[in-house]
């Protein structure tokens, strides 16, 4: 795999370079030939040579999956990868034992009458360098986290501009630009305004959604979801379809909230 390739895989590799602890590594462990920073999601940050070392990431994947199931949580493992070599993986952790990423380092370790170090060992001596590294990859994650977060809010406000207006008419072509706009910014398959007092019935689909599959959902659905908002007057987020109760009816992943007229009578309702 390319450093390029690495780079986009990982955006926050391009921001702040890992290359520093990498040197450190490589400067105490003389014998290492192939060293391999990982996020949390096992996609490499930083890597020596620019290449992915199967025997590394087949342990490192092996590392993680462990981590998944029951038991005491390891801070990595040894294991020989030929007569002469030997990889480690280093799992790093944030004080509250989450994982924030992982080290992987492929060492020339074994010669003639002398076997590998133990991972205790090396461990101790690269304890150092991994809890600055896992300081580093735990704020990198913070700041994206931050990121990713920000895009979500500018999203929000672009969706809520863009559908406030001096003086609002009302019109036909008003709600369908609105539900339209929530259907695009959430990447929903149907959504619609139904507002049965007012006469307003308004079905938009998503891309690769047939507008008549989306009538079809409409009326399928609206009767059950207009009923329980109307019952609740609060907003109804419902992710599991198959699970049973009043909403049984309704075979998909919703998102319905009221159109409220003061703060005691529901008009109607806005389903995604």
């Amino acid at each position: 795999m390319s450093a390029a390739a690495v780079s986009e895989l990982n955006p926050v590799s391009r921001s702040t370079t890992l290359e520093p602890y990498g040197q450190l590594i490589r400067m105490l462990m003389p014998r290492a030939q192939s060293i391999a920073i990982y996020d949390r999601m096992g996609v490499p940050a930083w890597m020596s040579d620019g290449r992915d070392v199967p025997e590394l990431r087949r342990l490192l994947e092996e590392s993680l999956s462990a981590e998944l199931g029951p038991g005491e949580r390891s801070t990595g493992r040894m294991q020989p990868m030929d007569d002469e070599h030997g990889v480690y993986v280093f799992l790093l952790r944030d004080g509250e034992g989450a994982l924030v990423g992982a080290a992987g380092v492929v060492c020339r370790e074994a010669t003639k009458g002398r076997e590998a170090r133990p991972f205790t060992l090396v461990h101790g001596l690269l304890r150092p360098v991994l809890d600055c590294l896992q300081r580093e990859l735990g704020s990198q994650h913070d700041i994206g986290a931050l990121q990713r977060d920000l895009v979500v809010r500018d999203g929000d406000l672009e969706l809520l501009l863009g559908n406030t207006q001096d003086e609002a008419t009302g019109s036909a072509e008003d709600f369908a630009h609105l539900v339209q706009s929530c259907v695009g910014h959430l990447g929903c398959s149907v959504g619609a305004l139904v507002i049965p007092d007012r006469n307003i019935a308004v079905c938009r689909t998503g891309e690769g959604t047939p507008p008549r599959a989306g009538a079809d959902v409409l009326t399928q659905t609206h009767r059950p979801l207009l009923a329980w908002t109307q019952q609740q007057q609060k907003t109804l987020v419902s992710n599991d379809p198959s699970r049973p109760g009043a909403l049984a009816r309704v075979p998909y992943k919703v998102l319905c909230c009221p159109v409220m007229q003061g703060a005691q009578r529901v008009l109607g309702m806005l389903a995604l």
